[in-house]
């Protein structure tokens, strides 16, 4: 009996989380369920055959015919051009572009990464423009005619379906669901990890290219040009492993020697450009107008990666990389990750 004779219930006197209002993570479980499998080499979870639609099947299929018929022709070229031509230069440009292309489809539809998906779009996008401007500025032949024309029709097949099977893994999330669970929060910081491994890739993918695009020039290389290009492959790959590590490991070290270098690229690129719009000639220099190109777009994936990576690190030690990376756990294990997450 309270003061002026209102009965009140002695449960509502109690606090604690027996007494907090039903919430939707109460509802759903927290832990992922059912398991997923986990992908080789540590790269978080996987889906099943069981698990793709008719959809994402027939997009596989045109992604596989117009890559095979991209590398086939662009390795055939390789083999009969001479070494010291601009065209092998770009052969080699088309060649690399291409892998990634595989790279993206394969991680992309297998992880469910629609970030992946997304920059398949992009870099089929890029490749089509390569393969028109090698057309239309350098020697024209058969092969080229032929890639040219394989290109233009499955490339647009292929970028409208990456879009759609894009938002459709955004629009679903399921397997980011069965990953993190129902916590919103832990979802929104999954979609940000895989955003920047998505253009973490991407960004990769430009600056090996334009290794190739600014230190080839379709003249004889010297000792010191071989030497610049290996260091230069070196170091790209070596920041992007950087950068990878750390955000997955979730190591601060590793993030700040990565934030240290994201600088330098951008600087030589950004010089390069203004070098090739005030030297370009379509009669003398086929390789110009694609390194523009690439760098702009370069430039413009170096500012959105940056953005994902600070939003990633942030994020450090709220317990994603448990839920994500956890590996071949036992239920035990995951039980007690997932205790330090909610504490």
């Amino acid at each position: 009996m309270a003061e002026g004779g209102v009965v009140t219930d002695s449960n509502e006197q109690q606090s604690g989380p027996d007494t907090a209002p039903i919430t939707f993570k109460d509802l759903i479980p927290d832990a992922g369920v059912p398991r997923l499998p986990d992908a080789p080499f540590g790269l978080g979870k996987r889906r099943t055959l069981s698990d793709l639609q008719r959809k994402e099947y027939v997009f596989l299929v045109l992604a596989a015919l117009s890559l095979t018929a991209t590398l086939v022709l662009t390795i055939w070229k390789l083999a009969t051009l001479s070494k010291t031509s601009n065209d092998f230069s770009f052969a080699l440009v088309l060649l690399l572009s291409t892998l990634f292309c595989v790279w993206y489809v394969v991680e992309g539809v297998w992880m469910e990464r629609p970030y992946e998906i997304f920059v398949l779009s992009l870099s089929t996008c890029i490749v089509w423009l390569y393969i028109i401007l090698n057309f239309a500025l350098g020697k024209r032949d058969v092969v080229k005619m032929v890639r040219l024309i394989v290109t233009s029709v499955l490339s647009p097949f292929i970028i409208v379906f990456a879009i759609l099977i894009a938002k459709h893994y955004f629009d679903s999330g399921r397997l980011i669901f069965r990953t993190v669970g129902a916590q919103s929060l832990m979802q929104r910081m999954c979609w940000t990890l895989f955003g920047f491994f998505g253009w973490l890739k991407f960004d990769l993918q430009l600056s090996l290219s334009m290794v190739i695009l600014i230190l080839t020039t379709g003249q004889t290389l010297h000792e010191l040009e071989l030497v610049i290009i290996i260091v230069g492959i070196i170091v790209v790959l070596g920041c992007a492993v950087l950068g990878y590590l750390g955000v997955r490991n979730e190591n601060q070290i590793l993030s700040i020697i990565f934030s240290c270098t994201l600088i330098l690229q951008p600087s030589y690129i950004i010089y390069k450009i203004v070098e090739s719009v005030s030297k370009f000639s379509p009669s003398t220099d086929n390789l110009a107008l694609p390194t523009i190109v690439c760098g702009t777009v370069a430039l413009f994936t170096r500012c959105v990666m940056i953005t994902y990576f600070v939003k990633s690190w942030l994020n450090y030690g709220k317990g994603l990389k448990q839920k994500v990376f956890a590996g071949n756990q036992t239920d035990e294990e995951v039980n007690r990750n997932n205790e330090t997450v909610q504490a």
